[in-house]
């Protein structure tokens, strides 16, 4: 069992002064939600989506929580892209060697494809070539075509 996972709804539970009773109202009976928090029993993704609504956390957030109040390393890359000025080159190069980094040990599309977009914004600060950049990011654009719809 993921005893990270009920310590955790227990220690927000209790901090947002939530009784158990009130939090598992119409999600699970009250006993079976006492037992999760005392790691006797798992619930299932759709109850643990419910809980988070009750307790008006996001799943993001709870793993933040969860994580001591740090992104992991995905997270922390993907907030770096998104917030970032796209027309700072240190900035961009410093984010290609973070994703680097953690893509030795962890094969990643979604930080491939940041990469990739990195890098060819870099080419268009440099080159300012849209030949050159179409073809950086045209691996990304072969496999999202692809798709029924995105999400």
């Amino acid at each position: 069992m993921n005893q990270d996972l009920s310590y955790y709804f227990k220690k927000i539970r209790k901090n947002k002064g939530i009784s158990q009773h009130y939090i598992a109202k119409d999600i699970l009976i009250q006993s079976a939600y006492s037992k999760f928090e005392l790691n006797k029993m798992n619930i299932i993704y759709i109850s643990y989506i419910s809980l988070l609504e009750k307790i008006d956390i996001s799943h993001e957030e709870f793993n933040y929580i969860k994580n001591g109040y740090q992104y992991i390393k995905k997270d922390e890359l993907c907030n770096r892209f998104f917030k970032m000025t796209y027309n700072n080159p240190a900035k961009l190069n410093e984010l290609i060697l973070s994703i680097d980094a953690y893509l030795v040990d962890e094969e990643d599309i979604l930080l491939r494809d940041i990469k990739s977009i990195c890098e060819a914004l870099l080419l268009l600060i440099e080159a300012k070539d849209m030949h050159i950049i179409r073809l950086k990011v045209k691996n990304i654009w072969s496999r999202l075509s692809k798709y029924d719809g995105w999400y």
